[in-house]
């Protein structure tokens, strides 16, 4: 065998090595799906009865926090279980943080007639909760008791400090995912039996 050819099929394995692996690569999974606020709106009880959202039809929506909020609470000596947050230590003090950026993306996981139970991490065993406790058609608001720009709110089983308020929104291109099957109905009279 000649020099030449040695190096041709050398070329020629390489090339084909080359053209395997590159078949088998892997596209990733996960898409990355843009963060436009420009396409949001707030979720009010307005849209919620003018749509006559379903629970199941909620909780296929995805929400997103509006303003960026912080939690917190100071921990005590004996407290032991973080929230997913960061500890600070202020003053001697230590205290749980927990941070949601505004457009912070949520999931329904328990829908009330006045309230939805909103998921932002992991197992979902820690919601805040959203609602418009009048019945209102206003903004779904954070459900917190609110005293001098602080609200307190329950989220993972603690009491946090939450500042500042904020609201729910949806993206206004998933209303146009909520497939409706509606029918219209004559009515029956007496003498149509």
């Amino acid at each position: 065998m000649k020099l030449t050819d040695i190096l041709i099929l050398r070329l020629f394995l390489l090339s084909s090595l080359i053209l395997i692996l590159n078949a088998c690569a892997v596209e990733p999974v996960a898409k990355v799906i843009p963060n436009n606020r420009d396409n949001r709106i707030p979720f009010t009880g307005q849209l919620r009865d003018d749509w006559n959202f379903t629970d199941i039809e909620i909780k296929s929506l995805q929400f997103y926090v509006h303003d960026s909020v912080l939690l917190s609470r100071q921990m005590t000596e004996g407290s032991k279980s973080i929230v997913k947050g960061k500890l600070v230590l202020r003053s001697g003090k230590l205290i749980d943080e927990i941070e949601l950026p505004s457009g912070t993306p949520g999931l329904a996981i328990r829908v009330k007639t006045d309230r939805l139970y909103i998921c932002f991490e992991g197992d979902c065993t820690a919601t805040l909760t959203f609602g418009c406790p009048d019945l209102c058609g206003s903004k779904y608001g954070s459900l917190a008791k609110w005293n001098d720009g602080r609200g307190k709110i329950r989220y993972g089983g603690e009491i946090y400090w939450m500042e500042p308020s904020t609201y729910i929104e949806i993206d206004k291109n998933a209303l146009a995912k909520v497939k409706r099957n509606r029918r219209i109905i004559k009515g029956k009279r007496l003498y149509e039996q």
